[in-house]
């Protein structure tokens, strides 16, 4: 280890002991530290307790069931992701590319990583990904992520430091693969061959570095003013905590860590033209309030739950000792004797003097009041209410109340929601748009998925193009004539053929969409996933479509078909109202011979 190299994870060193060990003030009241506050939840969601204890004591954790609902209200799922055609595109492959999105989103996982990230978020309060050359992007352990200015609002506002733990053969592996320096030097010098199970430390730093630095470290000779340059930098090290601790106490000239790898940052533009020199995104559960660690629910739950724990183990030692039956006598002949174990049913005892010794809670009902508080109060910073559970509410709570109380939730859960789905917007357009885009142009099968208004569109297009291509044409090379209803009737018959087949798959060839210019939006509004709302509407909008006179004016159809595609159901603008009358199906006319093809059962190819 050479002396620019030493430096290099000196500064290191004493970054990540500045954030582990230092406190920052966000007043000159309160104090601050992330890595104790990280601890801290971790250790409540594992029903431990931040201070030891010789006596037995239980953990009341009021934060789980909470954190279930939030979880449950938030309901950000695959379903609230769409995908919209900017320019380039026809109506089949908009049709199309419905399906295409969710078989995508199935096949690379999205609804497990995206239920992970949802549970972070309201646990911890903050979610954050990292882009990732195998899987696109992945979650962030946020307990091994170091923010050295804890202050800091974004991640692009601080330097971050990635920790990894490896054993000898991940690291190697790994090693190879990203093709780091010095892996053979760090597995001689900070792998205890006395450890049973050897780990190497790997930290991954991502901050600003003057010019001269980053040259030294990459043996390069610096120049005149690099000293007051700062650029972007990568910084991949092994190190030895412990060594490198000893090192500042017992000037051990022994290496404590090595380099593997070190490169200059350009910064990559985003759709919305910010520019990202890490490759991290992040949201918040909360607003920023001096500090990058937003508060989740387990947070906000921290006084709660001590509180909880102390007054739930008070009254289990309460009724504990009130279970106990003591009697005191001054009579020394029964002193100090069990007389529960020689009395026997309806024996009468002499004694000058029996008396019962009062050891009964006395104020349990204060007690039950002060948790009944606790959880009011839980619920409250929370918004786990009633309404949220699903619980059953108070007697005389009106409808009206109920219905008040909901739309506040909804209302404060929906923009919860959207700070999630910001993150996820940019996450599908930065890094996922490409790997979609590259997989749908390659030839594949697609197999169709979506509600019963899509299928009915997939029935109607694939009936018509059938119908068009396959009969149509042979009968006008026939010399023959065929009218509206005619077609109507074919249509049917394909429509019913279609609907008998187990899957509805189609073909795509390669390079079916390369001129289709695409990107992700999120449905933030919530109202997708509110069934009670979309039967409401629903039966609401059934008069209006069921009505002929509606119906068949053009201006009326597609008022009506505009405000029911905005509430999630689609409506025909160029359909025709119910027919009053059943009308008598006319003869289909007969072409020349052999000129109508056979039905095609097999999957359509596009």
């Amino acid at each position: 280890m050479n002396n620019y190299e030493k430096s290099i994870i000196d500064k290191i060193v004493a970054e990540l002991n500045d954030y582990e060990s230092s406190y920052v003030y966000l007043t000159d009241k309160v104090k601050y530290n992330q890595h104790e506050t990280v601890k801290k939840i971790i250790t409540h969601q594992n029903n431990g307790f931040t201070k030891k204890s010789n006596k037995k004591r239980f953990f009341f954790n009021i934060g789980n069931s909470r954190v279930d609902t939030i979880v449950k209200k938030i309901d950000f799922d695959t379903k609230d992701i769409q995908l919209t055609t900017l320019e380039g595109g026809f109506d089949t492959q908009d049709f199309l590319l419905k399906s295409e999105l969710k078989q995508f989103l199935k096949e690379t996982k999205q609804a497990i990583k995206i239920n992970e990230l949802v549970e972070m978020f309201s646990d911890f309060g903050n979610a954050v990904v990292k882009k990732d050359s195998n899987e696109v992007y992945k979650k962030v352990n946020l307990a091994n992520l170091k923010i050295i200015d804890q202050t800091a609002e974004t991640l692009e506002d601080t330097t971050v430091i990635e920790e990894h733990k490896y054993n000898p053969t991940e690291f190697r592996r790994i090693g190879n693969q990203s093709e780091w320096d010095n892996i053979q030097e760090s597995l001689e010098e900070l792998i205890d061959d006395n450890d049973k199970s050897p780990k190497i430390h790997v930290y991954e730093r991502y901050g600003e570095m003057t010019v001269e630095e980053f040259k030294k470290a990459k043996g390069e000779k610096a120049s005149d003013g690099d000293g007051d340059r700062y650029i972007q930098t990568m910084s991949v090290v092994a190190i030895d905590r412990k060594k490198a601790t000893d090192w500042y106490y017992t000037e051990n000239t022994e290496g404590y860590g090595r380099i593997l790898f070190i490169e200059e940052l350009d910064g990559d533009k985003n759709v919305d033209g910010r520019i990202y020199f890490k490759p991290y995104r992040e949201a918040h559960f909360d607003a920023y309030q001096g500090r990058w660690l937003r508060k989740g629910i387990r947070e906000k739950l921290f006084d709660i739950q001590d509180r909880a724990n102390v007054l739930g183990n008070q009254i289990y030692e309460a009724m504990k000792w009130s279970q106990l039956h003591i009697f005191w006598s001054s009579d020394q002949k029964i002193a100090g004797r069990n007389v529960l174990e020689s009395l026997e049913q309806g024996q009468i005892i002499f004694t000058d003097n029996l008396q019962t010794l009062p050891v009964e809670e006395r104020n349990l009902s204060a007690n039950v009041n002060e948790w009944n508080r606790l959880m009011e109060l839980a619920d409250r910073e929370s918004q786990a209410f009633e309404v949220a559970t699903g619980e059953g509410l108070p007697s005389g709570t009106t409808l009206g109340q109920v219905q008040i109380q909901a739309n506040a939730v909804g209302e404060h859960f929906n923009f919860k929601r959207e700070k999630l789905a910001l993150m996820f917007k940019e996450i599908f357009n930065d890094w996922m748009i490409d790997e979609l885009i590259n997989k749908i142009n390659q030839k594949h099968t697609l197999e169709l998925k979506g509600s019963p208004e899509y299928f009915e569109q997939f029935f109607e297009a694939a009936a018509t193009g059938w119908v068009i291509t396959n009969y149509m044409k042979m009968v006008a090379l026939a010399g023959g004539v065929v009218t509206k209803d005619q077609v109507e009737q074919l249509k049917q018959v394909k429509k019913d053929e279609l609907i008998k087949r187990p899957k509805q798959t189609i073909e795509i060839l390669k390079d079916y969409y390369r001129k289709v210019k695409m990107k992700f939006d999120i449905d933030i509004t919530g109202e997708s996933i509110n069934k009670q709302t979309k039967v409401s509407n629903g039966i609401a909008l059934l008069p209006y479509i069921t009505n002929p006179q509606i119906m068949d004016d053009p201006m009326a159809r597609g008022i009506l078909s505009d405000v029911a595609d905005s509430l999630g159901f689609n409506v025909s603008k160029s359909g025709t109202a119910p027919k009053t009358q059943q009308q008598q199906p006319q003869k289909q006319p007969q072409p020349k011979a052999n000129a109508i093809p056979e039905q095609d059962n097999n999957s359509q190819t596009l």
